[in-house]
C-alpha cells in the first residue's frame, strides 16, 4: 500500500508543488492498481519486470507513461530502492 502521508513528505522536502505531487501520487496508484490486478503484489514487492511490464501496457499515450514513469522512480528513492528508481526513470 502507498505510504501516502510519507511520500507527500518526502516530495515536499524535494520542492514539488502541490499540483506535481498530486500528479504523482495518481502515477504512483496507477502503477499500484497494475500490479494488484495482474500479480496480487504491492508496490513494495515490485521488481524491474513488473515496471517494464506497466510501460508495455500503458505505451499508447507516451506523455503520461513519461510521467507515471517519473512518479513511480520518485516513489521508489522515496523506499531507498535505487535500482527500482533508476530502471523506472
Amino acid at each position: 500500500m502507498i505510504k501516502k502521508e510519507d511520500f507527500i513528505t518526502f516530495l515536499k522536502s524535494k520542492g514539488k508543488r502541490e499540483n506535481v505531487i498530486g500528479l504523482m501520487l495518481s502515477g504512483v496508484a496507477s502503477f499500484e492498481k497494475f500490479l494488484l490486478d495482474s500479480d496480487e503484489k504491492s508496490i513494495e514487492e515490485a521488481e524491474k519486470e513488473d515496471i517494464e511490464s506497466f510501460a508495455k501496457s500503458n505505451c499508447n499515450d507516451k506523455a503520461r507513461l513519461k510521467q507515471q514513469l517519473r512518479s513511480i522512480a520518485q516513489y521508489f528513492s522515496f523506499l531507498s530502492e535505487p535500482s527500482l528508481a533508476k530502471y523506472a526513470s
